[in-house]
């Protein structure tokens, strides 16, 4: 709401978005670092500072001593002036007496005795015979206690008067008190026994300044003697008229206040108690019912069930501490909270607290799951942090506001929402910071990310005919969102306010409106005009003895004043106050107590159980974290997690080789192996728990099966076979748990020497280490071997020679091979489980070529999908793989090779026609002419969460109308000048390496400067050369301006470290959504340090000059192959280069077949490999 109030000043109501630079903003960032590193430890602090906040609850508000503190109940109550005439009849008459002996000496025997003789002249003869027709000299009859299974015994119509008095408990019986041998223990034994009038006598109602040890009775300073006269018979008078008489005759031996004992000035109030109607808790309920409607509709963006539940479970852990630490602070601050129905009270907080939640967890969801985990956190943070702090400065600002003009009881409503709105911000960017970032780095919200909703739902309507209630509905509009809580939370107070004014009147839009103002003006409740007098120094004034009144009280005062009503008008006259003659009443002077005093008393009644339950919670949180975290987070990575890392990171591997590598292959699991010229064969096994790699160096051209040269290598998707293929056909199988050659088997070529497609393929789901090997050679002969039964296997997929191959590792019916012949035609062959291979064509007509520009020469394999792209002269070609039918056409430039690759969000349904879709897709390839990198980028326009869908129909098929195909989508090119080599990654980007371009220097600049205004990512904007990318139609030109991630600057020629050369090498990555990235590659790091280190300066320039001299002549980097997910791994002369994107786990390599994850392959096959590793 602040935003739109700043229009004027600001020229716009969106909110703003902080520099990088700006203090706020990096404040934000830093602290989110600190937690998202550290998150164990802030859930800790958390716990430690909830029990701190939630124990003094459980004893704060029970203690008799809190005075004014009061927990709210089921009930409304309040006591406020009446507003009426001052000459209207009241329901009641109160009348007190207050007898004093010498300070806190109250309960004294002889002053017992002496508030007894002194109740007696007011009560005794006269109008007493009004309820009893017998007299006593000790008045016996007029206060009989009742047992507390004999409330409401007697009838209340009857009875038009009565009295309550401390003298009760004795039965108002002097000899009673004379044979008491443990007054104090009497008392404390009665505290729930009952009166004749129903009134229980609590302490708290019949003394005044009591002193409590733990909850028991110890001291009090003056007995409180109250008439009730609810009819005005005048017995009021007679009660005055007799304080006057014995003012006047007993001067020598009661001290009279006012001397005369007559009281002329009352105050008539309106003492409410009502609980809560039928009305009120449905409106309360369908408060609640949306609030929690609005979060399950809302939770449902996000589609990670644990995450899910998880962020619901922390967010009420959060809102509920909040509540409860806000009732202990409001406790020791002295606000009464008993006026309002406790139910009132968590609605505000938990409709502020949901709205700081979306607002980060949305904040997070658009950052790229590349980069870090705890830069992730740090940067949505820092994007959102100032729109929560100025949220909450805006809520206290109205809060207070709102505090000045209502009625007092909610203006304490309105204290409690503070002190809880700010006990939930400061919770929300400690506690639910270090939550979310544990949901990140357990993959699950990062999943959610990209798996927005796989169920169905109802179907989207066209931009341009949607209503602007659809879109309010929908939460689509700023106002909806922004100024939400403000007008909740304002709607709210008022409604309360109107409640307690008018709580008999029909609703009304003014009467809420017109209330505030004027009751703004009028005097609140002037208990504290009612001062004693100085000479007394009493321990409680009459105001602040009516102020502790409980809810329990008064709740019996409306059933003797009004049994069948809610509320009573009360003329309260002013108290009399008699001392004892004789009496010291100095130490009231002495009365206060030193905080440390106060401190012991309260560490020694309540250290122990404190540190108890602070232990007992601690180690509950604890082992709730471990057990739910177990086999969840590496430790590596919860030590290492570094937010400064950058977005692009590059590792070299140990060298292994003294020429140039001419074979790379690699799995998603992380292993690599390299071919070099030396004839060498490196196998690097990675260990995903130290994320480090171990070597295998074989020599292949020597032993009794030499199987060299190397022709082909493939490695199997659960990290566990490796596959090679020489010249001569001798296929060598390793196996990476035992790490040795298992088989080695010789293969016909039939005469072939190279081969058009090698690779593994599991032949069925239900057996998951069931693995084959497949060779195609160029005349479209398939040779499959099985290792689990070595058997071999030969079939003819087609006649015409093929000019490209690729194996499908994994799917639903088995194994699947696409071929590419030179007549420009695609054949699949298929297998199934216990079948032989088949084989045939694409017969779809408008996948048939016709003529050279028909003629397909490559295509690429996208099984998460069950499809691929065929490429065609200046096309690229969609085609679905199950029913071979074509999905579209994409005009494209003139592709190099079998460059081709294609990028997606991960697979949906549509929501039209149940057929595959995705959110946003990619066709990447190096353009034949001028060897750039080429991307085009398809999403729907204006939605981020609306589907494409990539369903495909027969030719004489109507597709269905509200299906969004590809055609609907906006498309986006970006293009790379000079791009090296690159691979594309399963993250929606392209990673490569390159030579920086000569006309670059190497630039650094600090991580500070390098986040752009969506968060603590280091982004850069393109630099376009050709109209706007985010234009239909238009083509955006990639500019190859550097643009670092991560490095921090330093000169380094000022402390001897040369300065990197123009013709230096670099990683880059390129993402769907436009974004780029470089980074050297030479670890930067490493210089860095070393200009930072003047001391360490020689030693990593000799470590750099012995590396160096390893490091042969690079013209051109390659081979290149995908790894893990997020990585590639380059062959760079005679060395290996992994560069990766954000955090890299090499594992769940499940999802890279949609079709068969959904199976549960993925896990199926992690933990046999984890069986597997455990038992080697």
């Amino acid at each position: 709401m602040i935003w739109y109030l700043l229009y004027p000043f600001r020229g716009t109501t969106e909110p703003p978005h902080l520099g990088p630079s700006h203090p706020i903003r990096r404040a934000f960032y830093r602290h989110g670092t600190i937690v998202g590193r550290h998150w164990y430890t802030w859930i800790l602090i958390y716990v430690v500072v909830a029990v701190l906040l939630c124990y003094p609850v459980v004893f704060l508000y029970e203690n008799p001593t809190v005075g004014t503190t009061k927990l709210p109940h089921h009930v409304w109550t309040s006591a406020r002036v009446y507003e009426g005439s001052d000459t209207a009849r009241a329901d009641v008459e109160i009348r007190q007496t207050w007898v004093y002996g010498s300070y806190m000496k109250a309960l004294d025997r002889n002053v017992l005795l002496e508030a007894l003789q002194l109740q007696h002249g007011l009560l005794n003869d006269g109008y007493a015979e009004a309820l009893h027709n017998h007299t006593s000299e000790d008045c016996e009859h007029l206060g009989p206690l009742l047992e507390p299974d004999m409330s409401y015994v007697l009838a209340w119509k009857n009875i038009s008067w009565g009295y309550h008095s401390p003298l009760m408990y004795w039965n108002c019986s002097s000899v009673s008190i004379m044979q008491d041998p443990d007054i104090l223990r009497t008392i404390n034994d009665q505290v729930h026994r009952m009166t004749f009038l129903n009134l229980t006598l609590r302490p708290a109602s019949v003394f005044a300044g009591k002193s409590f040890n733990r909850k028991k009775l110890k001291a009090a300073d003056a007995h409180v003697i109250t008439l009730f006269d609810r009819e005005g018979t005048g017995i009021g008078e007679q009660w005055n008229n007799r304080s006057m008489t014995m003012a006047k005759h007993f001067i020598d031996r009661w001290s009279f206040y006012p001397s005369d004992g007559k009281v002329v000035s009352s105050r008539l109030y309106e003492f409410r108690f009502k609980p809560m109607s039928f009305s009120d808790d449905l409106g309360l309920a369908m408060a609640y019912t949306a609030t929690v409607a609005y979060v399950i509709v809302s939770l449902k963006k996000l589609q990670a069930l644990k995450s899910k539940l998880g962020l619901v479970f922390a967010f009420i852990t959060k809102i509920t501490v909040a509540i409860v630490g806000s009732f202990t602070i409001c406790g020791f601050l002295k606000i009464d909270l008993s006026t309002l129905p406790r139910e009132a009270y968590p609605f505000v907080a938990v409709v502020l607290g949901l709205e700081n939640m979306f607002r980060l967890i949305n904040a997070v969801i658009e950052h790229p799951p590349e980069m870090s985990n705890v830069q992730r956190i740090a940067s949505s943070l820092a994007e959102v942090g100032h729109l929560a702090l100025a949220a909450a400065g805006q809520n206290l600002f109205l809060l207070w506001l709102l505090s000045r003009v209502v009625y007092p009881g909610v203006g304490a409503f309105c204290a409690f929402a503070a002190v809880a709105l700010i006990c939930d911000f400061l919770f929300h960017i400690t506690f639910f910071v270090a939550v979310l970032s544990v949901d990140v780095q357990r993959l699950e919200l990062r999943d959610s990310l990209e798996r927005i909703s796989n169920s169905p739902r109802a179907t989207r309507q066209p931009p341009e005919r949607q209503t602007w209630v659809d879109a309010l509905i929908q939460g689509k509009l700023p106002f909806s969102t922004r100024a939400a809580g403000s007008v909740v939370l304002i709607s709210f107070v008022l409604a309360l306010n109107w409640h307690f004014l008018n709580h008999d009147q029909p609703y009304s839009i003014m009467q809420i409106l017109r209330h505030p103002i004027r009751f703004g003006r009028k005097k609140t409740l002037p208990f504290d005009q009612w001062p004693s007098p100085p000479e007394i120094h009493a321990e409680r004034t009459p105001g602040a003895w009516l102020k502790m009144q409980d809810h329990a009280t008064g709740r019996e005062m409306i059933r003797f004043v009004k049994p069948s009503g809610h509320a009573f008008i009360a003329r309260v006259y002013d108290p009399v106050m008699v001392v004892l003659k004789d009496s010291i009443r100095g130490g009231g002077e002495k009365k206060a107590v030193s905080f440390w005093l106060k401190l012991r008393t309260a560490l020694d009644a309540h250290l122990f159980p404190f540190l108890l339950a602070l232990i007992t919670t601690m180690a509950i949180v604890s082992l709730l974290m471990n057990y739910l975290l177990w086999n969840e987070l590496p430790e590596d990575e919860l030590l290492d997690d570094d937010a400064d890392a950058p977005v692009l990171s590059v590792k070299t591997l140990p060298k292994s080789h003294d020429l140039d590598i001419i074979k790379v292959a690699s799995c998603i699991k992380g292993h690599a192996v390299t071919v070099g010229l030396d004839r060498r064969l490196v196998i690097n096994h990675h260990d995903t728990r130290t994320d480090s790699y171990s070597q295998n160096i074989l020599f292949p051209s020597s032993g009794p099966f030499p199987y060299w040269p190397i022709i082909a290598a493939a490695i199997d998707d659960s990290g566990t076979w490796l596959a090679l293929c020489s010249d001569n056909g001798t296929l060598a199988i390793w196996n990476f748990v035992e790490r040795a050659f298992k088989i080695t088997q010789l293969i016909n070529l039939e005469g072939h020497t190279t081969l058009a497609g090698f690779g593994f393929a599991m032949m069925h789901v239900s057996e998951p280490d069931r693995w084959g090997v497949l060779m195609i050679t160029p005349d479209a002969v398939l040779k499959h071997f099985d290792i689990k039964t070595r058997s071999l296997l030969r079939h003819k997929i087609c006649s015409t020679p093929i000019t490209y191959a690729s194996v499908v590792p994994q799917t639903r019916i088995g194994g699947r091979v696409t071929v590419v012949t030179r007549t420009g035609e695609i054949h699949i062959a298929i297998k199934k489980p216990s079948e032989d291979w088949t084989s045939s064509p694409l017969m779809d007509p408008r996948l048939i070529p016709r003529d050279m520009s028909t003629r397909f020469r490559t295509l690429t394999c996208v099984p998460s999908l069950i499809l691929f792209t065929a490429i065609r002269p200046n096309q690229a070609v969609l085609i679905d793989a199950l029913s071979r039918h074509l999905i579209h056409i994409f005009q494209i430039g003139h592709v190099k090779g079998h460059s081709v690759r294609l990028l997606h969000s991960p697979r949906r349904k549509c929501v039209a026609c149940d057929g595959p879709a995705v959110h946003a897709f990619s066709i990447v390839y190096t353009e034949a002419e001028s060897n750039d990198c080429v991307m085009h980028s398809f999403a729907r326009e204006g939605d981020h969460s609306a589907l494409v869908c990539l369903r495909a129909y027969a030719p004489d098929a109507e597709p269905n109308p509200k299906c969004r195909g590809p055609s609907t989508a906006l498309e986006t090119v970006y293009r790379i000048a000079k791009p090296g080599v690159w691979e594309a990654t399963s993250v929606q980007a392209i990673v490569g390496i390159r030579k920086r371009p000569a006309e670059e220097t190497f630039s650094m600049t600090s991580p500070a400067e390098t986040q752009d205004a969506r968060g603590g990512l280091p982004r850069f904007d393109s630099a376009y050369s050709q109209g706007d990318a985010a234009s239909s139609g238009t083509t955006a030109t990639m500019g190859v301006r550097n643009r670092r991630a991560g490095d921090t600057a330093t000169s380094s020629s000022a402390n001897g470290i040369t300065a990197p050369e123009p013709d230096e090498w670099e990683a880059w990555t390129l993402f769907s959504t436009g974004d780029f990235y470089t980074t050297p590659l030479s670890s930067p790091s490493q210089l860095h340090h070393s200009a930072s280190n003047p001391s360490s300066n020689a030693t990593h320039t000799q470590q750099q000059q012995n590396e160096d001299a390893d490091q042969l002549f690079v013209s051109r980097p390659g081979p290149i192959a995908r790894l893990g997910k997020r990585g590639i791994v380059v062959g760079f002369g005679n060395k290996v280069k992994v560069v990766t994107v954000g955090n890299e786990r090499f594992e769940d390599f499940g999802d890279e077949y949609g079709e068969v994850g959904q199976l549960g392959l993925g896990a199926a096959v992690r933990r046999r490999a984890r069986k597997r590793e455990k038992m080697g």
